[in-house]
């Protein structure tokens, strides 16, 4: 009853569209308040939004944007507002998943009180009603204290930031309606701890399935919102793998991937799923927006904005990053066999591993590749969020245009990030393999090396050309956005007010730079651990003493020999091998091609 209690209590918080009621003595799980919640949250987010506009148009709202601190604490606050369009649009797809998810928990409690002929204990679930206060009275105070403080702001302001402080409530409580289901989900596993023994390991085997099953759907409906509160541990999923394939699944989600993990009969599997999805989807933004774009080239007042280097340089720009989805898109189909080889040649080698040695291998956490996701995200969100509020200076079409581009630059560097996730696993690889190595384990992990070769070759197939054109496009944005700063710099002379006008342009040159850079340093290191690897196999022949055969000496001088021997690298398309040093290149060359425009811009003064 107390899980039904808060279940029903989240649902008039406007957080679920789920009630749990009594009809005739069972429990019933049925659909409630999803219009409501939707028209509430939609309304006061809209609201919220529209007057944050309007007063970011204000002079005296300009005025206080003097500083750092008070631009971060506006885009943060801002932000807040628009992540709850998609967050409800997410909640609105995943209402009769949440149905399932109730109703599937209630039939496995029944099936149980049927066996035992008692029901489930009940649990407190003290921590979800610990967080609950904590939110609550931070809250309360929030909202006491813009009530008391109301004197200093407007009636517009003090409507926003208490506005801002009840939908940054609800996305709280969004997380730990989520948290809920994953202890109750706790809760049965340390009850059949209790209660198995060899009569009834049947029903208990029937049991796991169902919870693996639970998961993967609690997962589906709440992955978005712990992506969105920047949540990354998940306590409720003990596979060892299982953040690695949340990732993989969640890349598949973003119209990047056409591979799904998904676990049947308790063993994990790889099957292809949205190829044609991410095709027509991705192709139809880009084939809209160029189509777009090139209307509006052919008018006076677009040409009459073509006077300079800078403009030009930035039409090419986005014009380019518009053109090349479409080679990305076909080698992705091209090469999607290779990506559901390579899913299920990692997954084969780690069952492998677990076979040999009775235990799976360590979880990773993969924190540079959520790193990289929230810092794409935030950007991305930004920019969707600049482009929204400025949208009263541009036409309809212009704002879609730039709506379209920045969501084709998100999708590319998901792609590189989507690369970099395989590259993060075979490096955890390398860093247990290196641990647990010894000389009797010796001939696996020759077998392994083998096998993580031609998983960096494959790797480097499947990726090769998304590096490339992640390279080129990181070159080419930020030569373009540093030139266009530094022509702002000269012609203004207060650099606070440069860097906040340029504010949109700075956050995609950050951003590029940060992924690429991080990709080129993670995929180095790949490198480096592997000759770790390698040494630690070399140094156990002088472990050898003179009680090892003959033949079995001269086995560690093949392997030796072996090891000697150049491994394939990580490249792209074969024309550069992807580590750090590629990004000093890149970043010599934005140096040199920001130099180059500028001796374009003294031919335009002559």
């Amino acid at each position: 009853m107390d899980a039904i209690s808060l279940v029903n209590a989240f649902n008039r918080m406007l957080v679920s569209n789920v009630l749990i009621v009594r009809k005739h003595h069972r429990l019933n799980a049925i659909s409630s308040g999803m219009v409501r919640n939707a028209v509430i949250l939609t309304g006061v987010a809209i609201v919220t939004l529209f007057i944050t506009g309007q007063q970011m148009g204000t002079i005296q709202f300009r005025s206080h944007l003097g500083d750092v601190s008070s631009i971060s604490i506006t885009l943060m606050y801002t932000v807040i507002m628009i992540v709850q369009f998609p967050t409800l649009a997410v909640a609105i797809s995943k209402r009769t998943k949440l149905h399932e998810l109730c109703k599937r928990i209630i039939r496995m409690d029944e099936e149980f009180q049927k066996h035992f002929f008692r029901p489930i204990p009940p649990n407190s679930i003290w921590w979800i009603k610990l967080q609950l206060v904590i939110a609550s009275l931070i809250t309360l105070y929030l909202l006491c204290r813009c009530i008391l403080l109301n004197h200093m702001y407007p009636g517009k302001t003090a409507l926003t930031v208490a506005a801002r402080i009840l939908l940054q409530f609800n996305m709280a409580m969004r997380l730990i309606f989520g948290q809920l289901f994953g202890e109750i989900l706790l809760s049965r596993f340390q009850h059949f701890q209790r209660v198995v023994t060899l009569r009834n390991l049947g029903f208990f085997v029937q049991c796991l399935d169902e919870i693996d099953e639970l998961k993967t759907l609690l997962t589906s409906i709440f992955g978005f919102q712990i992506l969105i509160n920047v949540f990354s541990s998940t306590p409720y999923q003990p596979d060892d793998l299982m953040d690695a394939i949340s990732l993989v699944n969640a890349f598949n989600r973003m119209l990047v991937s056409n591979v799904l993990i998904v676990r049947k009969h308790h063993r994990l599997n790889a099957i292809s799923s949205g190829m044609v999805r991410n095709a027509v989807i991705l192709t139809g933004v880009a084939i809209v927006t160029l189509f777009i774009t090139g209307q509006q080239m052919g008018t006076i007042q677009f040409r009459s904005h073509l006077g300079d280097v800078s403009s030009i340089s930035i039409t090419l720009m986005y014009t380019v990053i518009m053109i090349v989805q479409f080679p990305t898109l076909a080698v992705a189909i091209s090469k999607r066999n290779k990506l559901h080889e390579l899913c299920k040649r990692i997954i084969r080698m780690d069952e492998e591993f677990q076979k040999h040695f009775f235990r799976p291998i360590p979880p990773n956490s993969f924190w540079w590749i959520k790193l990289q996701l929230v810092i794409a995200s935030l950007i991305t969100l930004y920019l969707l969020c600049h482009c929204i509020l400025l949208s009263h200076m541009y036409p309809g079409k212009t704002a879609l245009t730039v709506a379209g581009r920045i969501l084709l630059q998100f999708n590319m560097a998901m792609r590189l990030i989507f690369g970099q996730l395989f590259g993060e696993i075979l490096l955890s690889r390398f860093q247990h393999f290196q641990r647990v190595v010894t000389l009797r384990n010796l001939g696996f992990f020759v077998q392994c090396l083998d096998e993580i070769d031609e998983l960096k070759t494959l790797l480097t197939s499947i990726f090769g050309f998304q590096i490339l054109i992640n390279g080129a496009n990181m070159f080419m944005t930020c030569s373009v956005v540093s030139y266009n700063v530094l022509i702002t710099v000269q012609i203004k002379e207060n650099l606070l007010q440069v860097l906040w006008e340029k504010l949109d342009v700075l956050a995609d040159l950050f951003g590029n730079m940060v992924i690429f850079f991080l990709f080129g340093y993670r995929c180095g290191l790949i490198e480096v651990k592997e000759q770790e690897f390698k040494n630690a196999v070399k140094s156990l022949q002088y472990t050898a003493t003179e009680e090892h055969s003959e033949d079995y000496l001269n086995f560690l001088d093949l392997i030796n020999l072996k090891l000697m021997a150049e491994s394939p690298k990580i490249t792209a398309c074969g024309l550069f091998t992807v580590n750090l040093q590629v990004f000093y290149n890149v970043f010599a060359a934005i140096v040199t091609y920001i130099m180059i425009l500028f001796q374009f811009r003294d031919f335009e003064k002559a």
